[in-house]
């Protein structure tokens, strides 16, 4: 678990207090599901918005291992793997696509979770497929998979207050003390869409 997340949710357990639900049905499920949360290694990145699907699949693990053939880090159960990718977020595709064969999961039932600037903040949507707009680690998937055909769960961010701010600067800031304190809810909005997912897939 993330020490951002210890401090997000001001306690020092192994694991967020998340509602019995999230825990995925094996009968809902043939084939193992791959959960892939987006952002860039290091703390020097951690606590800022480019790293929002690393903190919603932190809601689910806390027992990361290093998968050093995806250049990963992974955590499984009985039928999903869970992997936040350590290879920073323009090269997210190398690990992803190590991961699909590693794994034998399909594009199709791959999930990645991310940031998206183009929602409001808060906003958390589900997605099947589609462009990237924009978003570097979204266009490295798209290229090393050689399909859009994947699933994403897309956190807003919103975006800079100032219109002629650069957006890559924005992602790569903390989060403002007000959206600090509403990322428990966000999280586990997101938490609740990777979990509907995981039980439909």
């Amino acid at each position: 678990m993330s020490a951002f997340w210890k401090t997000v949710f001001g306690k020092r357990s192994d694991s967020p207090e998340l509602p019995s639900t999230f825990a995925p049905s094996p009968k809902s499920r043939r084939e193992t599901v791959l959960v892939v949360g987006l952002g860039n290694p290091s703390a020097k990145y951690e606590h800022t918005r480019h790293n929002a699907g690393f903190l919603a699949l932190d809601a689910f693990a806390s027992d990361w291992k290093t998968q050093k053939k995806a250049q990963a880090l992974v955590t499984r159960t009985a039928s999903a793997v869970f992997a936040k990718p350590q290879t920073f977020m323009n090269r997210s595709g190398e690990a992803v696509r190590a991961l699909c064969d590693w794994f034998h999961v399909p594009s199709e039932r791959c999930i990645v979770v991310h940031d998206d600037a183009d929602l409001p903040f808060g906003d958390v949507r589900v997605k099947h497929g589609g462009g990237t707009a924009g978003h570097n680690g979204l266009k490295s998937i798209t290229a090393h998979l050689g399909s859009e055909d994947f699933w994403r769960v897309r956190i807003g961010i919103g975006r800079p207050q100032n219109p002629s701010a650069p957006l890559d600067r924005y992602v790569l800031e903390p989060w403002s003390a007000e959206q600090e304190a509403a990322l428990p809810d966000v999280v586990k909005r997101a938490a609740t869409e990777i979990n509907r997912l995981l039980n439909t897939l």
